[in-house]
């Protein structure tokens, strides 16, 4: 390292800072040393655009360089990959009802797989034999030219620096001074000048040759065209783990139900208080007028045919009568609704708002705390999963231990409280037990004749609650109809993860999608579009410096654009004829399928809850009642039963058949990587 010279620093910015105030005169370099010192200057940042570029197209990013410092040994996952492993987990899950998708979706797994090894490689190969060599290059003699241009740039005003002070001199002695430093400085300035002029031709020269790296690129990028192209057209002859502990199915059911709960009796209640005369105005007048009746309609009709009978008396004496007789039944109807309105509110819609208020409360500790235990197991399976020392392995087990039996006792604590708090709201249904008021039961007969849809909502849900802590029977459906719903319900789910994986793959994400809305007539920008880009751009300022370079280069960002057209194609068709498919089977026949499902749920819960009723029926008139109820309502589920079965079995069938989708996916990943293997062998050949 040079020893730090403070005089010629000082000399150095006081020869800068004057030259910047035009006070002093610099010596210009060359015509041809300018010429070179702008070409190592735009070198840099073309490099570094390529570089950064590159990377990206290469899927190596700050996240992915994190993962290699932590995850060393580790294979990255890439859009193929979680293809693969989604096609795999729905072929698993579909075996049984669409074994020829399931079949089809292993091969096209397989496919993928392979194409996402592929694609490491790719990366791997493109790393070494281009990025590195490009960081190779700017790190040793690009940097080394920089250095010398730093180098040149000292002397030239070590040089001007005794010019000035040669030019300032007084008298002879200093003049001769100068003089014999400008001499030894102006020798040093040649040497130094033909030594940088050597670095910066023989970088210009290396850049120039970088067209074999270029070519490296293209060619990677052709064998790994042609390995995905092959892998397509031999699957054309023919979803993200999850490491979360799952509850009980027990638990599921409860936390489930409970979850639904307190939106169900806020309804409940809302209704409740909208018959019972409750609102915010009533509820005002009853804080500022505490003692004073409060005027109902029944009321006020009561008080206008009092005053028509009075003035009718003379005039009409028969209809003055009658409207008095009729005020008088008014006056006692308004009565028998304040009771009614009272005790509504005191022992139905209190004993609910109390409900929510402790009970649901206590569900939702209840249900934080299995949570949290939860949380802590599974952070315990993960330490475990990365230990990496037998000490470590040794202290995480203990730990897992421990949470486990933690988790499973909180667990089974949180079981019996969900049971017991369903077990309360039941009791709270059960008026004729609990309450045994005909004033309800004439208020929720009323509520059934005004709103029908409130008290069938109730009803069920009251159902369910009964069924999840066996105090109510429940109608079980036929062999066939269960197995039915299950592959349902598994559709629904093995249709999302295929959607979301394949939507990854042919880069729609949710930053994409706000782009179109946003950006309707713009063209989405790929990593291959910002790779031609980046190409394009270090063409443009290698023109002089280095003609074969640039050349090479422009082909190169030629052939990157087709490929990101061609990419774009792909997934506008991918989108087209895959993704659509899928997305327009799921809102039409599997919808239809759902809400047949729900449908025949509710028609299940309507009978079950009306046979509980009969149950509990203790006289004949109730009894007789209860049975017409559960005839009608048995007819209606064999009904719902017949229409859901034949929709669930056609969502089945037609869940079979998009195999074709599936082929229409592999045709344009062989037409796509086909034609990025064209392009790349044109560059080549010429």
């Amino acid at each position: 390292m040079p020893e730090f010279n403070m005089q010629k620093t000082f000399n150095r910015l006081s020869q800068r800072a004057t030259e910047l105030v035009n006070k002093s005169d610099k010596t210009s370099y060359p015509p041809h040393t300018e010429e070179l010192i702008a070409q190592i200057d735009h070198m840099k940042p073309c490099l570094n655009r390529i570089i950064l570029a590159t990377e990206e197209f290469v899927e190596i990013n700050i996240a992915s360089k994190v993962v290699d410092t932590f995850q060393k040994n580790r294979e990255k996952t890439n859009t193929s990959d979680k293809l693969s492993e989604a096609f795999n987990h729905v072929a698993n899950e579909s075996e049984k009802k669409a074994p020829n998708l399931s079949q089809m979706l292993r091969d096209a797994a397989d496919v993928h797989l392979k194409m996402a090894s592929a694609r490491k490689a790719f990366n791997d190969d493109v790393n070494k034999t281009f990025i590195e060599d490009l960081r190779s290059f700017v790190s040793g003699i690009l940097a080394e030219a920089h250095k010398s241009k730093s180098t040149l740039e000292e002397s030239r005003l070590d040089m001007d620096s005794s010019k000035s002070k040669l030019k300032n001199a007084k008298d002879s002695e200093q003049r001769a001074k100068f003089e014999a430093e400008l001499k030894q400085n102006e020798v040093e300035y040649d040497r130094i000048h033909r030594d940088a002029v050597a670095i910066f031709e023989k970088c210009i020269k290396e850049f120039d040759g970088l067209s074999v790296q270029l070519l490296d690129l293209i060619r990677a990028e052709k064998k790994y065209y042609d390995t995905l192209s092959k892998e397509c057209s031999r699957a054309g002859e023919m979803v993200n783990k999850n490491d979360k502990t799952p509850y009980s199915t027990r638990a599921t059911d409860l936390l489930q139900y409970v979850d639904l709960m307190k939106p169900c009796l806020i309804r409940l209640i809302s209704a409740s208080e909208e018959f019972a005369d409750i609102d915010k105005l009533s509820k005002t007048v009853d804080v500022v007028a505490k003692d004073k009746e409060i005027c109902t309609a029944t009321d006020k009709l009561a008080n206008a045919m009092e005053e028509a009978a009075a003035k009718s008396k003379s005039a009409a004496p028969q209809f003055s009568k009658v409207l008095e007789e009729v005020t008088l039944l008014h006056r006692r109807l308004a009565t028998a609704k304040r009771i009614l309105d009272e005790e509504l509110s005191k022992k139905f819609i209190e004993i609910l708002k109390k409900f929510v208020k402790n009970d649901l409360v206590e569900a939702e500790k209840t249900k934080k705390k299995l949570e949290n235990c939860r949380l802590d197991l599974d952070v315990s399976r993960n330490k475990l999963k990365n230990a990496k020392k037998d000490e470590q392995k040794s202290k995480w087990e203990n730990e897992l231990q421990q949470n486990e039996q933690k988790f499973n006792q909180v667990q089974s604590e949180s079981e019996a409280i969900f049971e017991k708090i369903l077990t309360a709201f039941i009791l709270i249904n059960d008026l004729e037990v609990n309450l045994n008021l005909s004033h309800i039961y004439c208020a929720l007969r009323v509520i059934a004749m005004g709103a029908p849809e409130v008290t069938k909502f109730f009803n069920r849900f009251a159902q369910r609650a009964g069924e999840l802590v066996n105090m109510n029977e429940r109608t079980n459906y036929p062999a066939h109809t269960n197995e039915l719903i299950e592959q349902i319900d598994q559709i629904g789910s093995c249709l999302k993860k295929i959607i979301s994986a394949t939507e990854e793959y042919v880069d729609i994400n949710f930053a994409t999608k706000v782009a179109d809305v946003i950006q309707k007539n713009k063209e989405k920008t790929t990593t291959t579009d910002r790779l031609g880009t980046a190409l394009e751009e270090a063409a443009l300022h290698s023109e002089s410096a280095a003609p074969n370079f640039a050349e090479m280069l422009r082909k190169a960002a030629d052939v990157h654009a087709r490929m990101a057209e061609a990419r774009k194609n792909f997934n506008e068709e991918v989108n087209r004829t895959f993704i659509e498919d899928l997305k327009t089977f799921q809102s039409s026949i599997l919808a239809d399928a759902f809400k047949a499902k729900s449908a025949l749920e509710d028609a299940r819960l309507d009978l079950d809850s009306c046979k509980s009723k009969l149950k509990s029926a203790k006289d004949a008139e109730a009894k007789a009642k209860q049975e017409a109820d559960v005839a009608r309502e048995e007819a209606e589920f064999d009904k719902i039963h017949k229409e859901s079965v034949e929709a669930f079995e056609k969502a089945r069938d037609e869940y079979d058949k998009l195999g074709l989708q599936l082929r229409d996916l592999m045709c344009a990943e062989n037409k796509y990587f086909g034609a990025c293997a064209q392009e790349c062998q044109r560059m080549l050949n010429e």
